[in-house]
């Protein structure tokens, strides 16, 4: 009987020992060196070379489903990251909860880790990662212990943390300054309050996402424009082209404005008036040769544009009638003459807006004492 039951036991020892084989068991030192690389793979700021790529689409509110077999318990997954969003990964797993779990986040265009979080005694894990960059990252989940078999999912959820405010100011008669602004905010909240400081503008937009991450795509029409971005008389295609550079200018956390004209920059010295009354382009006056009816001339670049000048009120646009007329300017403004006539204007330090927008610990503006200071300014409310 004795010998009988040694036979059994030792028959079910070598069944249990094929078993353990055929399901991935190791030897102790086998154990003891891929204990040690995964636990590498917790300290290398480089993708580690067992992580096994798996070609899926994968984005924003979507899940996947893998499996660990083994060996095969370290899994890499492409992801598309933009800036202004913060990403979530969440790791699920049915393996052995004392195997643990970790999940990397890896930069693609330089290989380097850029997140990582780990549990060691639990098959579940979650990370957050705010994108540093538009491009795309890779995401790897494993077992903290190798050779371990189970079924997982891998989430994402995205949250916008980046705002694009755009508009262009006009005056309170509704004509436009050609100014265009770009401007990061970090809520939809904040850039509305924002556009109510502004007040007077048009073509406004709050867009997800940073400034430099919106579009760069133009049409090809040609309408071209000078302006003072990056430098003073710089000509684009059109005026979404210059828009484009302003927003990529701004950045992903910055703000940026430039003024444009309508016209190639070229038109100094160039012909205009006569009889068929040649205009020249925004920004550019015609002086003529003569001043019979159909007298020609060439165009001169101006300094002055009395639509853009708020903090002065203009008597007249024809600097030949400055001479012949009089007025009288109001208290705490001053005379001035230029290129494009003359007037009264207020004093530099005046504000274009003041601010009386309520708000925690705002102190009531008084705006009658504002505006007896600088009479061109206006109130923002």
């Amino acid at each position: 009987m004795f010998q009988r039951k040694s036979l059994m036991f030792a028959l079910l020892l070598a069944s249990s020992l094929v078993t353990l084989a055929a399901c991935g068991g190791m030897n102790p030192s086998e154990e003891t060196q891929t204990t040690e690389r995964n636990e590498a793979s917790l300290s290398t700021s480089a993708i580690p070379s067992w992580f096994r790529h798996i070609p899926l689409d994968w984005g924003c509110d979507q899940t996947l489903k893998g499996r660990f077999v083994g060996r095969d318990s370290a899994h890499l997954y492409s992801f598309p990251g933009k800036v202004g969003y913060r990403y979530t990964f969440s790791f699920k797993g049915t393996h052995p909860a004392a195997h643990g779990a970790a999940i990397a986040v890896y930069d693609s265009q330089s290989g380097k880790r850029v997140a990582l979080q780990f549990a060691s005694r639990n098959n579940s894990v979650s990370l957050q990662y705010t994108a540093a960059q538009s491009i795309k990252y890779l995401v790897g989940v494993f077992s903290i212990f190798p050779y371990t078999t189970g079924n997982y999912t891998l989430s994402a959820k995205c949250e916008l943390t980046k705002y694009c405010v755009e508009y262009e100011t006009t005056d309170d008669q509704g004509n436009p300054y050609n100014n265009f602004y770009a401007i990061n905010v970090n809520s939809y909240a904040e850039g509305k309050k924002h556009l109510a400081i502004v007040k007077y503008f048009i073509n406004e937009a709050i867009s997800n996402g940073s400034c430099a991450s919106q579009g760069t795509m133009c049409p090809l029409l040609y309408a071209p424009v000078c302006t003072d971005s990056p430098t003073a008389q710089t000509e684009y295609g059109n005026v979404c082209a210059f828009k484009v550079h302003i927003r990529q200018t701004a950045g992903d956390a910055g703000q940026h404005k430039g003024h444009w004209d309508k016209g190639q920059c070229s038109a100094e010295g160039k012909f205009c008036g006569g009889i068929a009354g040649i205009q020249c382009p925004d920004g550019f006056t015609c002086v003529l040769d003569g001043n019979y009816p159909d007298a020609g001339g060439k165009c001169t670049k101006i300094t002055c544009d009395p639509k853009k000048e708020w903090n002065r009120n203009y008597v007249t646009t024809d600097k030949n009638q400055c001479a012949l007329i009089r007025y009288t300017c109001p208290t705490n403004t001053t005379h001035f003459s230029n290129d494009c006539g003359c007037g009264c204007e207020q004093a530099a330090s005046c504000p274009e807006y003041f601010n009386c927008m309520p708000g925690p610990g705002a102190t009531p503006c008084d705006t009658n004492a504002l505006l007896a200071k600088c009479p061109y300014s206006k109130i923002a409310w």
